[in-house]
């Protein structure tokens, strides 16, 4: 993912620290807290597949795109 969009992979380790840390908080097993970090840091990794023009497009998207 840092190879594609470093802005994406900075965001995602950035949200996997926050949902750690909120789960650890929130007093999450140890197998809960590991299953909410790698679903937060892999929330956006369905983005490699999309095209650069389509994600950083300034307006709305057509219905092809």
């Amino acid at each position: 993912m840092q190879a594609k969009n470093e802005y994406t992979y900075r965001h995602n380790i950035g949200v996997g620290i926050i949902a750690t840390y909120l789960g650890m908080k929130l007093g999450l097993s140890k197998e809960n807290l590991s299953a909410l970090t790698l679903a937060a840091t892999l929330h956006d990794v369905g983005k490699i597949r999309i095209s650069d023009s389509i994600l950083e497009k300034p307006g709305k998207l057509t219905a092809a795109e």
